[in-house]
Formats: C-alpha cells, sequence, structure tokens
C-alpha cells in the first residue's frame, strides 16, 4: 500500500521535522520525497522500516470444544461448575485438555499473566513467550502481486496481528471454587496492559455477578458418597429375617450419605443366581434407610447426588432366613438296685438353631390322675443337653414336651414328643429354706432349730452331721412320722463357725439314700457390737431448723441397731436406729443417727444378732442450736420527737441541707460476722404534706452492705425530707440464708432491738434580694439572676451640695423618704427566726455588713447605713 502526504513550504532552507499520519497497522518505508517543483529529495540509504502493530487485547473464555464429562456446564452468568474429578493413575494420561482458554491478539511472541485462586489460595500462572496454538490466519498472498509487493507482504508478515487460544489445564482433584483472573499481558513490541491500571469498575466482576472476559469462575463439587451406617457395621452379621413375632422379618438399613441433596443410591441384591437392580431417592441425608425384607447380599453400587455421580463404599450387608428350630428327645432309665426298680430317668435332648435354646415340657403322675400337671422348663447353650428328672413320688410319670425356643424364635414353635417311665421313688431330705427359720448367725448360748421337709414312704431315720474346727460329730434322728421336722441343736458353748450337714435319710422301707450338699453354716459369736457416740468437744453443732446428725462408731456384724433417748425428755420415747455396712471389707466404721430437737442423747442399746455393748466414755453426747444473726439500731446517740405516750420513731438528730454529715446509725450485731444486711429506705420529700405514712410514700430503695462487729450505717445526705430506714434481713457466716427481721420500734429481747429508725434533712433556707420605690413599686433586683445576667442598677440623684451634716436632720428624713426600699424576701419552706448578712462596698474602698436576726417573718426591710444614701458614688450590695 502508498501513501502520499503534502505539508506546506516553510520558505527557507531548514532542518524540519514533519509527522507522517497513519491509520492502519503495517511496515512503513520512505519510498520518495519531493518538492513542490518535483524535484525529488535523497533519502537515507538502508532506512529502516517504521512497524505498527495493533495493541495486544486478551480474555478468558470457555473452550466451546470442551467435553461435558464430569457434569462440565456453563451457566447463564458465565461461570460454570464441573464434578470434582477422580484421580488416575498417570498410565492412564492425562485427565483433561483443559476447559478454559486464554485467546490473544497482537504481535507475538505474548507474554501473559494469570492468577489462579483455589479456595482463596492465590497461584500466579506466567505464560513467557508462548507460541500460538491456533492462528486464526492462514491465508497465502495473492498470485496477482508483483515480486515487490510479494517482498513487501513477507517482510510484513512477521509484524502481523494474530489470534491464538491458548488452553489453561488443571485437573480439578480439589473440590472448591476456582477462579481465574487475567492479570496482565504485554507483546513483542513491549506494549504491555495491566488490567489493574484500567480504572474500570467491574473488570473482574461483572454486574450482579456475572463473569467477564477478565475473570472466569469455576466450581468443582465434591462427589457424593454413599456407605451403611457405622450402627450397622457394628452389628452381628448376617442379620436374620425370622418369622417370629419377636424378631424381625424386615430391617431398614441405615445408610450415611455425603453430598448435597436430593441423593439417588443404586444398589444390588444378590441371592444366588438371582441379581435384582434396585434404586432409592432421599431428600434429606438424616434417617436415610433402605428397606430390606428379602434376603441376599446388598451391595452399594453408586450414589448421584445434586450436582455429581460419587461411589459407594465397598461393603456389603447380608441378610439370611433363619431356620426354625427342631428337637430330638430320647430317654434312659435311672435304676438303683438297693431299692429295687428304676428311681429316675436321663432325658436326652439333640437340638438344631441358634442357641440359646429353651425346651418346656409338662410333668404329670398318672398314680393321681386329677392332679395338675406341672410345666418345667430347660435351658441350654449347647446343641445336646442331657438332664435327670427323679421325682420324689413313686408312680408312672409322664413327660410331655410341647414347645421349643431358640435365639431366632424366641416365641417359640410347638414340638409334641412325649417320654412315660415307672418310678420308685428314693427317700429324701432337704434343709427347709422356704419357712424362713434357717440359722445362719447365733450367739453363744442360744437355742437353734433347724426345719427340715423329708419325702418318701415314713417313718423316717435320718443321720446328720456338726461339724466343728475339723471336728465331725454324727447324730441320729429316728421314727419321724411327718414330713416337716425340726431338729434341736440345742446350745453352742463356743464362738466359730459350725457345719451342720444332713448325712442320710431312710424311708419305711428301709431304702436308704446318701444326702449330698446339703448342709448350712451358722456363725456362733462371743459378744454383741460395741457402739458409742463420736460427740466433738463442745457437743453437735447445727443451725436452726435443720436436722442434726450425731456421729456415731460401731463395730460389729451389719446391720446393727442402735437405740437411744433425750436426757430430760418428758415424753420417755426412744429412737431406733439401724446402722448398715459401708464397706465390705471393714467390719466398724463411723456413721450417724438422726438428733430430734437441742438437748443431750445418751444410748441404751445397741444389737445386730446379739446384744451389743455401750462404751461408758461415749454414751452421751450434747446437740446444740447456733444462735441465728440478729441486728439492730443502737438509740444511745438517737432521740424521739413524740411525748412519753407516743414517743414515735427513733431518730438522728437533723441535718441541713448541703451540710456534711456528722453521724450515723450505730448497729447491734450479733451471730458469727462478717454479716451481709439488707435493709429499706423510704423518702417523704420536704413538701409532701402526708410525710411519714407509708402509703404516700416518694421513693423506696432496697441496699445491701457487709457489716464487721463494729459497724455504721451511713444515713442519706443529699434532698430535704424525711428519710426512714427498716432494716430487712441479715445472714452470717453460719446462716448463708437471709433471716428475716421483724420491723419493730422498741428493744424487745436481747438481740431483738429496734429496727427502723429515722433521719430529717431540713431544706436550707433561701432568700432573695428585692428593692422598691417609695411608693411599693418593684423594681427587678432579683438576685436570682446575678450569675445569669449583669446585675441591674438602681439610680438615685442628690441636689448639688445637698448631703447629711448635723443640724438637718430634718431636711435628711425628708430626702429618705425618696429613697428606694430594700427587703429580704424568704420562701416559705424556710422557718423563723432567720438570719441574714447583706454586704454594701463601694467602687472603691473597705466593704460593709449589715447583719440582721431574728428576723420573725418571711420579709424583712434594710436599714442601709446613712451614707450610702447621702454620698455620690456607686455603691453594691449583695445577699
Amino acid at each position: 500500500m502508498e501513501t502520499n502526504a503534502v505539508y506546506p513550504t516553510l520558505g527557507n532552507w531548514v532542518m524540519a521535522t514533519y509527522h507522517l499520519p497513519v491509520s492502519e497497522i503495517g511496515a512503513y518505508e520512505i519510498y520518495s520525497v519531493k518538492d513542490r517543483k518535483g524535484l525529488e529529495f535523497r533519502t537515507a540509504a538502508q532506512a529502516p522500516p517504521t512497524i505498527v502493530v495493533s495493541c495486544p487485547r486478551a480474555r478468558l473464555q470457555w473452550r466451546e470444544d470442551a467435553s461435558a464429562t464430569d457434569n462440565f456446564v456453563v451457566g447463564s452468568d458465565g461461570h460454570a461448575s464441573i464434578c470434582q474429578r477422580i484421580d488416575r493413575d498417570q498410565d492412564s494420561g492425562p485427565t483433561s485438555d483443559g476447559l478454559i482458554q486464554a485467546v490473544v491478539e497482537g504481535y507475538e511472541p505474548i507474554e501473559m499473566t494469570v492468577v489462579r485462586l483455589v479456595n482463596g489460595h492465590r497461584e500466579v500462572i506466567n505464560l513467557d513467550g508462548i507460541q500460538p496454538q491456533s492462528i486464526d490466519d492462514q491465508t497465502t498472498p495473492g498470485e496477482d502481486l508483483d515480486s515487490d509487493q510479494l517482498k513487501s507482504v513477507e517482510k510484513w508478515s512477521r509484524y502481523k496481528t494474530r489470534t491464538s487460544a491458548y488452553t489453561l489445564s488443571d485437573t480439578f482433584l480439589r473440590p472448591g471454587e476456582y477462579v481465574y483472573k487475567l492479570e496482565s499481558f504485554r507483546d513483542a513490541a513491549n506494549h504491555s496492559v495491566k488490567m489493574t491500571d484500567m480504572n474500570a469498575n467491574g473488570i473482574f466482576d461483572g454486574d450482579e455477578g456475572k463473569a467477564t472476559p477478565y475473570m472466569a469462575r469455576i466450581a468443582v463439587h465434591r462427589r457424593p458418597g454413599v456407605r451403611w451406617a457405622e450402627a450397622l457395621l457394628n452389628a452381628e452379621l448376617p442379620l436374620r429375617l425370622s418369622e417370629d413375632r419377636a424378631r424381625k422379618s424386615s430391617y431398614a438399613l441405615p445408610l450415611s450419605l455425603l453430598g448435597v441433596g436430593p441423593w439417588t443410591v443404586n444398589y444390588v441384591i444378590v441371592n444366588g443366581a438371582d441379581v435384582s437392580q434396585e434404586s432409592k431417592s432421599f431428600a434429606k441425608a438424616v434417617g436415610a434407610v433402605i428397606d430390606a425384607n428379602q434376603p441376599g447380599v446388598y451391595h452399594l453400587v453408586s450414589v448421584s447426588d445434586k450436582h455429581c455421580v460419587g461411589q459407594a463404599e465397598k461393603t456389603n450387608v447380608t441378610l439370611a432366613h433363619a431356620p426354625k428350630p427342631t428337637a430330638n428327645i430320647s430317654a434312659t432309665p435311672i435304676t438303683a438296685h438297693e431299692c429295687g426298680g428304676e428311681i429316675g430317668a436321663l432325658i436326652d435332648l439333640e437340638l438344631t438353631g441358634r442357641p440359646p435354646f429353651a425346651v418346656h415340657y409338662r410333668e404329670r403322675n398318672l398314680r393321681f390322675p386329677n392332679s395338675r400337671a406341672v410345666t418345667r422348663v430347660v435351658r441350654s447353650q449347647q446343641r445336646r443337653h442331657l438332664f435327670k428328672v427323679m421325682p420324689e413320688l413313686a408312680g408312672t410319670y409322664e413327660f410331655e414336651f410341647f414347645q421349643l425356643e431358640d435365639d431366632n424364635y424366641p416365641s417359640g414353635l410347638p414340638i409334641s414328643s412325649t417320654i412315660k417311665q415307672e418310678i420308685h421313688a428314693q427317700p429324701s431330705a432337704k434343709i427347709d429354706t422356704l419357712s424362713g427359720r434357717v440359722p445362719t448367725r447365733a450367739c453363744m448360748g442360744e437355742e437353734l432349730e433347724l426345719p427340715v421337709r423329708l419325702k418318701g414312704q415314713g417313718p423316717w431315720e435320718l443321720v446328720y452331721n456338726v461339724v466343728y474346727e475339723n471336728r465331725r460329730t454324727a447324730k441320729t434322728v429316728t421314727g419321724i412320722t411327718d414330713e416337716s421336722f425340726t431338729i434341736q441343736l440345742g446350745m453352742f458353748e463356743q464362738a466359730g463357725e459350725y457345719t451342720v450337714e444332713l448325712a442320710q435319710v431312710k424311708d419305711g422301707n428301709q431304702c436308704a439314700r446318701d444326702l449330698l450338699d446339703v448342709s448350712t453354716v451358722i456363725n456362733v459369736r462371743e459378744g454383741g457390737p460395741r457402739v458409742s457416740f463420736q460427740c466433738p468437744d463442745n457437743g453437735v453443732r447445727v443451725l436452726d431448723g435443720e436436722q442434726a446428725q450425731i456421729p456415731i462408731y460401731v463395730a460389729g456384724e451389719f446391720p446393727v441397731e442402735v437405740r437411744y433417748h433425750k436426757i430430760g425428755d418428758a415424753s420417755e420415747q426412744v429412737y431406733r436406729a439401724t446402722i448398715r455396712r459401708k464397706s465390705q471389707h471393714s467390719s466398724s466404721q463411723v456413721d450417724s443417727v438422726a438428733a430430734y430437737g437441742p438437748g443431750e442423747y445418751e444410748l441404751v442399746s445397741a444389737s445386730d444378732i446379739c446384744a451389743g455393748t455401750i462404751d461408758p466414755q461415749g454414751a452421751r453426747c450434747t446437740v446444740h442450736v447456733e444462735p441465728k444473726p440478729s441486728v439492730w439500731f443502737a438509740t444511745d446517740h438517737l432521740h424521739r420527737d413524740g411525748e412519753e405516750q407516743n414517743p414515735g420513731i427513733w431518730r438522728l438528730h437533723e441535718s441541713c441541707e448541703g451540710a456534711a454529715l456528722q453521724s450515723a446509725f450505730e448497729l447491734g450485731l450479733s451471730g458469727s460476722g462478717p454479716w451481709k444486711l439488707e435493709y429499706r429506705v423510704d423518702f417523704w420529700t420536704a413538701t409532701n404534706a402526708r410525710s411519714g405514712v407509708p402509703a404516700f410514700v416518694d421513693r423506696t430503695a432496697t441496699h445491701t452492705l457487709v457489716a464487721l462487729q463494729s459497724s455504721t450505717l451511713k444515713p442519706e445526705c443529699c434532698e430535704p425530707g424525711l428519710y426512714r430506714y427498716t432494716l430487712l434481713s441479715v445472714s452470717d457466716e453460719r446462716y448463708q440464708r437471709p433471716q428475716r427481721l421483724l420491723a419493730a420500734h422498741e428493744a424487745v429481747a436481747l438481740g431483738a432491738g429496734v429496727t427502723v429508725v429515722e433521719h430529717v434533712i431540713t431544706k436550707s433556707p433561701w432568700a432573695e434580694l428585692r428593692a422598691y420605690s417609695p411608693d411599693g413599686k418593684p423594681l427587678d433586683t432579683s438576685s436570682r439572676g446575678s450569675f445569669r445576667r449583669r446585675a441591674p442598677s438602681i439610680r438615685h440623684c442628690l441636689a448639688p451640695g445637698q448631703s447629711r451634716s448635723d443640724g438637718d436632720a430634718q431636711t435628711w428624713a425628708k430626702l429618705h423618704e425618696h429613697l428606694p426600699v430594700f427587703r429580704i424576701e424568704f420562701e416559705e419552706s424556710g422557718q423563723a427566726p432567720f438570719q441574714a448578712w447583706v454586704e454594701v462596698f463601694p467602687a472603691s474602698g473597705p466593704s460593709e455588713v449589715v447583719h440582721l436576726s431574728d428576723i420573725p417573718g418571711y420579709s424583712q426591710p434594710i436599714t442601709l447605713p446613712d451614707h450610702v444614701a447621702s454620698q455620690i458614688g456607686r455603691y453594691h450590695m449583695r445577699l
């Protein structure tokens, strides 16, 4: 392209500089320069061309050919979202070619700076001297150009503006927010553009948060997850499906979901060769369960939430049908040749199912057809169980097995199996524990009996042994005809452990039976428990209203019963207390018994199974009640205003308003300090006509203070009026709960003194200095305004040469009649008589003070010194 430009002449030969305007990009060379006469200038040889390139431009954009895998979506606001990518092995190749491109236009190579923010963490990506990955113009020069033009095109082609796209790859393995910002770029001609220097609002953030060409944001959503809940995995597996009403025929398999709802969970149920594909949706993660009512292995396959698809944790849950239990029952007779015949049966149970088992059967003696069958239960943890039945009565027995239970069917399943057996019963004897008279502890010298019960054909002969200190003594009792029999053991003369064993029993048919493990142990003690009060030196002290506990030492066999009484009690009531063992490793302990009011208590007796002894040194203990705290006003420095018949309330001496208080209320205190006091202050103003009447009180306030042994209560000191102080409650170190006080104007007893006092603060007198004309017209000289404005002046004229001297008193009296009248006027809230001082001082010279005393009323004229009105000058007056 050829460009021509014409410039104006300069006239004479000069060195001049001209600017050649250009509007197109390209390589510019000076081809020729001519003057107006057509003469051609000589140009510099080998002058380099001037290159004009376009300013570089750049923008960020999402790849149009980006794959939609991993739920990559670009929203209407220009921002994108994608699911968190799964990390693959390096051998599997790259995850993606990238989703975002930096598109640049300009003179290459171009340097770019891109800032990447990943969850707030800033990273700078420098693309230095990168070559284009795609070029928008790959055209070749036209064939109609001559050789010079082709050379020019080839020279310019290296500076030509190119549009290139650079893909920024990212793995997106971390969930969160990824933000890309184009910060700066520079072309090969060193033309730099910094986005932060453009001073454009919204350069990185568009209107309403939309994307801009210089910023792109992508939200990487965490993939959801699903697994069986921890409680399910900790349960005993497999889960058993049972038809029993006490067991489950279906299960709610709890899930643990991760992600953003709603979710859809895909799972598979494998039952042998049957495979069932299932899915279930959930709006909330809390309470998400899969309902399972068929056997099989439950596999979690996958899960999807609002944004992404995720994998499930590879754990399985198995449900299995519980088989019904069965029983195979057989019996073998038990014989005893010395008694002639079968004495019982050995029953063998072969069981299938899940332990523990319970087998129910009915036992009936056919010898007594009208008797009721006895139902018994045999329990076993094993699948084979043997047990003996040896009835105590002879006859034909029928054992009917009718129900079988196991862990899967606890409600039981019916079975039917019957065994019959002829029984020739042996005699038996056992200690009759049901009577409640079997001795286990005894005292020396105590007569003892042992109840026994006998079975079989009477009369019976019973042999028993008494074992003491490895010595065994056998004794025989014959001719026993009653099934209930009592062995007279007699008295044991020595302390220790005795064992009584039933050794052998023989019935009326002379069938003898040795008895095994039929015995009882009797502990014989030499004496009973030892008790004593553990009384403190000053006795037991307790607060009023609380029950005292007297400490007591007890040694012996527990429980121990203690009896005690209060000395001097008119009712002569005896109290009982049972002391039980606190520690299994000690035979003695310190406990306590309740005291019922103050007084001296004495132990009467103590016993366990034997009578005990009482320590004379600890037989008595005294209980004291701590006195309650009290507070009152001392009246030594108080007075009353009333008459003797109605003296009124104690008062502190009156105080003037604003004056420093010289005294306070002295407090009397009893108890254990420090004390915490609560008191009320009722206030009536000085203008209240119903002062002192509670219903017309102006102000009430409640205060607290902490007092020591010698304390005072400081009265209020500011506003004039009547103050009434009432003590409400007091507490001390022992009585932490406040004790209420009665309002008392008089001391009733020691520790119950005056709790209501008063104090009067009188209002300070207030007055004004006023001026009146001789005819009584007020002049504005109020002293109220002396601090707010300049005091007014009152003018009085004297004729020239007019003054008071000896002999002209009559003339001066006439003059005095025309002088202003000054008065002191008091507020009626004050109390007469009043006193007042008026200071009169000239503009120069000493001042004078006029003192007026015993002013009876609320208005008082002032008589000024004669020279004040008779001499010319300026005087000031101040009340």
